[in-house]
């Protein structure tokens, strides 16, 4: 899963379209993830909630990884020798080995979960999320997405790559650390995640069920908008989860069961391999295109600064 390597072109002058897809995928989660943190930035007094300070932080750490991405795509070192002594390590274990970049991912993965649940709590203990849920805690939280986002990728990237004579080199790793391995990534990056936001989902449609129907004429129109619009941004983070489960299943069992648990051989140069990678890599992009797509609020604030943009360019213009 890690050490994927990509070449701009190959030695014949073949273009990699692969490589190419990659990089396009890179641009746009920097594109996309951007516009979420510059309007969520923009309008506090709108996007204050909890539910906006992890969204927010979600495109956060996708833009990152986009950016790391992306630098991997232009700028490949093959031979770490020039850095030298312990770079030059560190470089192997944590830059060629791919560690940083799906540690980044996977730490977004967390922040989803953690999104998920306090999107639980909020539906189905509304009090007990008003009381005990802070800004505070929530930084806390957020911090300990990055522990476990990183965390099993470092390890892989420690046993699994060393520099020597200059040259990164994967080192030999025994049969019960790679079934450790997998499992491990198994189940922190897909698994467990899964589940968790399976059982919140099922959860937030049955106390849904039993709620207030927005549309009942003896409630208020601010309840009916907030319930319209806590109902819309469910919705919004079902889509992203759903999403989420496409994007990561293929390349999640392709290396961490047929390869690392099942022991089979695995080309990481394969086309086929490089095809699963770029659907994970597509997570990082796919969420501002979702927010656009179905969040109303989100829609709103893109078509305002939109419409000032045209404003301003045309009295520039004029």
């Amino acid at each position: 899963m890690n050490n994927t390597t990509i070449d701009a072109a190959t030695e014949t002058g073949r273009v990699d379209f692969i490589g190419v897809i990659y990089c396009i995928i890179a641009v746009l989660g920097i594109i996309g993830n951007s516009l979420v943190c510059v309007i969520f930035g923009r309008n506090r007094k709108k996007f204050h909630s909890l539910t906006h300070y992890f969204i927010r932080h979600q495109s956060f750490i996708d833009l990152i990884s986009s950016c790391v991405f992306l630098v991997t795509q232009i700028v490949y070192v093959h031979n770490p020798g020039v850095l030298g002594g312990v770079v030059g390590v560190l470089y192997c274990k944590m830059w060629y080995s791919r560690a940083l970049l799906w540690g980044f991912m996977t730490t977004s993965s967390a922040n989803l979960v953690v999104l998920t649940i306090e999107r639980y709590i909020s539906v189905a203990h509304p009090v007990f999320h008003r009381n005990k849920f802070t800004v505070n805690k929530a930084i806390l939280v957020m911090v300990l997405a990055w522990v476990y986002g990183h965390f099993p990728h470092v390890v892989y990237g420690t046993w699994s790559f060393n520099s020597s004579d200059g040259e990164c080199v994967a080192m030999k790793t025994t049969r019960a650390f790679r079934v450790y391995t997998g499992i491990t990534f198994f189940v922190c990056l897909y698994l467990l995640p899964i589940v968790t936001m399976t059982i919140c989902y099922i959860k937030i449609w049955m106390v849904l069920r039993v709620k207030t129907n927005p549309s009942d004429e003896h409630v208020d129109n601010r309840t009916k908008k907030m319930e319209r619009i806590r109902r819309n941004v469910i919705k919004m983070l079902l889509i992203v989860v759903i999403s989420f489960v496409i994007c990561w299943s293929p390349n999640i069992f392709y290396v961490s069961v047929f390869h690392l648990i099942l022991d089979n051989y695995v080309d990481f140069e394969s086309e086929f391999y490089k095809f699963t990678a770029m659907i994970t890599f597509c997570n990082m992009c796919i969420n501002p295109f979702i927010y656009a797509a179905k969040y109303e609020e989100f829609q709103k604030e893109l078509k305002f600064c939109c419409r000032n943009h045209n404003i301003l360019t045309n009295s520039v213009s004029m």
